[in-house]
């Protein structure tokens, strides 16, 4: 079944609104010698370099769990973007994740202290989003084909979602002691938005009497918003949700600390090890928020979900009445309240090993204690550096989602000015469309 992209379609709302797995960054991770490295460990800073400044630069890690990609979404049609739903849903799992993690680095200075030149102080300002959305098989069915399909089943459609933005604000010192490399940094966090289902509340129902094909709905949901949604009107046609504008300013009213610390250590001339620890006690405290809850039962008599008929906009039935029932069941109340976010510390340790003037070899482990889960990978990369201008690179990596990423990096450094490109999944560079992750790094630095 087909059907032309329509505009506030609720389904495309729930999938694509709140798009959060790690962000590994396992090849970046062995970069030592870019300007940029120091956000993935405090203690590194160019060698013989006294300035660097960090250009905008930005990052993104996005995917979806299973093997779905974007192409099984959209494709065109007599010159028309449209749907295919069955295809989705032939290929979704029971419970499914869409996950997207993106960071854009504003501007970055790092500079040598005078003196012996030992001690270097850095100044970062980025803007991060995390989002992380579950939700099961049985809604895409539901919204799709309707709630015949179910007809004495009990399902489970509500969503869930950990989602929140904000401005980082980083202060950083390091120092070399030796052949031992230093570094902490604390992060002021400022709030932009949040969006957080509670899973404590997590319940929404539906059973289809197969006698009389009552239909019967059942809740108890809970979300807690700061920034985002102000207001549910479920009055007049469907669900009017209201929200804030979202402003991208600094905000002292929603703000949290965080902590990172890094070290490097050079056993010999050729061989380097380092170890990171990020957004260690990291979290954010949300002020004058709202919780929305929604708990009731109801039943319909002989009443069908039209799915498709509805997207579609082609069901004659007087829906309308149909939604000014349904208020009475997801009416949700609203409280003012505080709450807060906590961000997954992250952990890097590896080692680099310069097996020629031109080629290093390099490995590294990741780790992230999440609020959920504990997610771990690994990865082995070679960088080659044909001439001076010139490095490239390729990594073999592991994680939870596929035991086999095939990434690679291009730095480019003409005179002062440096750039570099870096994906743990190549795959997904160059055919995003066709791949169930997309991981991509990119950024600028003047280094003096």
């Amino acid at each position: 079944m087909k059907f032309c992209i329509k505009t506030n379609t609720l389904l495309l709302f729930l999938m694509f609104s709140c798009i959060v797995q790690a962000q590994e960054e396992l090849l970046v991770s062995q970069m030592l010698k870019i300007g940029q490295h120091n956000s993935i460990n405090p203690a590194s800073f160019p060698e013989n370099k006294r300035l660097v400044i960090g250009l905008p630069g930005f990052s993104v890690d996005a995917y979806h769990s299973g093997s779905l990609t974007y192409n099984d979404f959209f494709y065109k049609q007599n010159g028309k973007t449209v749907v295919d739903f069955d295809q989705i849903v032939n290929q979704l799992e029971p419970s499914n994740e869409l996950s997207y993690r993106q960071r854009l680095e504003v501007l970055s200075i790092g500079f040598r202290l005078p003196g012996s030149g030992k001690s270097a102080v850095t100044l970062s300002h980025a803007i991060r989003l995390n989002s992380n959305t579950t939700y099961s098989k049985e809604l895409v069915q539901l919204m799709w084909g309707g709630n015949a399909q179910f007809i004495g089943q009990t399902i489970q459609v509500a969503p869930s979602t950990r989602t929140h933005d904000w401005h980082e604000i980083g202060l950083g010192v390091s120092r070399r002691l030796g052949k031992l490399r230093a570094g902490a940094k604390i992060k002021y966090l400022a709030g932009i938005s949040a969006l957080l289902t509670n899973p404590n509340a997590n319940k929404m129902t539906v059973y289809t009497n197969p006698d009389i094909y009552q239909l019967e709905l059942s809740t108890d949901y809970g979300f807690q918003s700061a920034g985002v949604i102000s207001a549910i009107d479920t009055s007049g046609f469907g669900f009017d949700v209201v929200t804030n504008e979202l402003k991208n300013k600094l905000n002292g009213a929603n703000s949290g600390l965080a902590f990172d610390l890094g070290v490097t250590y050079e056993i010999s001339d050729k061989l380097t090890v380092h170890a990171a620890a990020l957004d260690l006690a990291g979290s954010i405290r949300w002020e004058a928020a709202h919780y929305f809850s929604s708990k009731a039962d109801y039943s319909f008599d002989g009443v069908t979900i039209p799915g498709a008929d509805i997207i579609n906009g082609t069901d004659n039935l007087d829906f309308s009445a149909k939604l000014d029932t349904l208020n009475d069941i997801f009416k949700f109340n609203k409280t003012t309240t505080d709450f807060s976010t906590a961000i997954p510390s992250r952990f890097y340790i590896g080692a680099n090993y310069d097996l020629t003037k031109r080629i290093t070899l390099a490995g590294s482990l990741y780790f992230e204690d999440g609020l959920a889960e504990k997610k771990t990978a690994f990865g082995l990369s070679a960088h080659f550096k044909p001439i001076k201008l010139i490095g490239v690179g390729v990594m073999y990596a592991a994680n939870k989602q596929n035991q086999a990423n095939i990434g690679a990096q291009l730095t480019l450094s003409p005179g002062p000015i440096q750039f570099f490109i870096a994906s743990d999944n190549l795959l997904g560079v160059f055919t995003p469309f066709r791949s169930s992750r997309v991981n991509l790094r990119t950024g600028l630095a003047l280094m003096l």
